[in-house]
C-alpha cells in the first residue's frame, strides 16, 4: 500500500502525471502551436481508452529517463495524442460543414457564427475549438475563451471542463483557482465525473482555495460511482490511511477493488497486498498473487517485487 496520503499525485483532469511533467519540447515542432492543454486533454483521451493509468506516464518518463527508446516512444505517446486533438478538431469543423462537401472556409465560419447567434452550446464549443488551435482560421484563443463561457453557462459540459482546464494552469487567461473550482463544479453538478474528481482533487489538496478534505471525499465518491478510476483509487488510499476519511479498511478495500477491476495496476497492487495482509478482507494467499500478477503484467515494480519474495521463500 502506498504511504502516506498528504496531497493527491494524480493531477487535475488526467490520471497519474504530475503538474510539471509537459511536452514543451515537443508542442511547437508537432502541433503548430496547440496548447499544452489540449496535449493533456489528448493524454487523458488516451489513457481513458486504454484504461490504464500507468501506459502514457511510462512512454513519457521514458522518452527523458533512456535515450536508446527517446525517439521511439515519443513518437507513440504524441502519435496518440496528435490522433486524439485531430478528431476533435475534425469533429468541430464538420458539426458547421454539414456534409456539404463544397462549402468554402468563409462559409464554414458564416454557419458557426449563425449557430452562436441561435445560442447553440454545442456550436459554441465546437467554434471555440477552432479559434483556440487555429484550425483551418487564424488563431484567437481569447475568442475561443469567450464562446467557452458562453456554452458552459448554457450548460455543455466540455466547456465547463475546458475552462476549469485554463484557469487552473492559467492558460490564456490569468491563472485562478477559486474560477477553475466554479467551473469543475459546474461539470460535476451535471454529473460529469471529470468535473466530479477534479474538484475533489482541488478540495483535497486545498489547491488554491481553502482545504476541506470532507468535501473532497464527496466528489471522489459520486466521480468513482461514475466510473472515474483515479477517484477510486483515491478513495482507497483516504480510507486506508485515515486521511480525509475515518480509517475503514474494508471501504478502502472495496474502493481499491472498484479500480483495480478497471485495469488500475497500482490498485490491483494494493487488492493484492491487502489479501496477502487479511486487510480489509479474508486472508487468501492464492488471491494475493492473482492480484498481483495482473499488476505484474502491467509493470508494477512492488507487484513484482511481492510476486519474488514469495517465491523465494517457497
Amino acid at each position: 500500500i502506498s504511504p502516506q496520503l498528504n496531497s493527491i499525485d494524480r493531477a487535475i483532469g488526467f490520471t497519474a502525471v504530475s503538474d510539471n511533467i509537459t511536452l514543451e519540447a515537443y508542442e511547437y515542432e508537432l502541433y503548430n502551436q496547440l496548447s499544452c492543454i489540449m496535449i493533456m486533454e489528448g493524454i487523458y483521451t488516451m489513457l481513458k481508452k486504454f484504461r490504464n493509468s500507468s501506459i502514457c506516464v511510462i512512454m513519457l518518463i521514458l522518452t527523458s529517463a533512456v535515450p536508446v527508446y527517446s525517439s521511439v516512444m515519443a513518437t507513440i505517446a504524441l502519435a496518440a495524442i496528435s490522433w486524439s486533438t485531430k478528431k476533435a478538431l475534425d469533429y468541430a469543423w464538420d458539426y458547421f460543414v454539414e456534409s456539404d462537401e463544397n462549402v468554402n472556409t468563409e462559409e464554414v465560419i458564416m454557419r458557426a457564427e449563425v449557430k452562436v447567434q441561435e445560442g447553440d452550446p454545442i456550436a459554441e464549443y465546437n467554434l471555440g475549438l477552432i479559434y483556440y488551435s487555429g484550425y483551418m482560421v487564424e488563431q484567437n484563443r481569447y475568442k475561443a475563451i469567450s464562446l467557452w463561457k458562453s456554452s458552459a453557462e448554457h450548460g455543455n459540459i466540455e466547456a465547463q471542463c475546458r475552462l476549469g482546464y485554463i484557469y487552473y494552469y492559467g492558460d490564456v487567461e490569468r491563472q485562478n483557482y477559486e474560477t477553475a473550482l466554479k467551473y469543475f463544479i459546474m461539470a460535476a453538478e451535471q454529473g460529469d465525473p471529470t468535473g466530479q474528481y477534479n474538484a475533489g482533487v482541488m478540495y483535497f489538496n486545498g489547491t488554491g482555495i481553502t482545504q476541506n478534505k470532507s468535501e473532497a471525499v464527496k466528489f471522489f465518491k459520486r466521480a468513482a460511482d461514475n466510473g472515474e478510476i483515479s477517484a477510486q483509487y483515491i478513495l482507497g488510499e483516504i480510507y486506508h490511511e485515515g486521511d480525509g476519511a475515518e480509517y475503514n479498511p474494508s471501504e478502502a478495500f472495496r474502493y481499491f477493488m472498484m479500480s483495480a477491476e478497471n485495469g488500475d495496476p497500482d490498485s490491483q497492487c494494493n487488492v493484492g497486498s491487502m489479501y496477502y495482509k487479511g486487510e480489509g478482507v479474508e486472508r487468501n494467499e492464492a488471491k494475493a498473487l492473482e492480484w498481483w500478477s495482473k499488476a505484474a503484467y502491467q509493470g508494477n515494480e512492488e507487484a513484482i517485487y511481492n510476486i519474488e519474495l514469495i517465491h523465494s521463500d517457497d
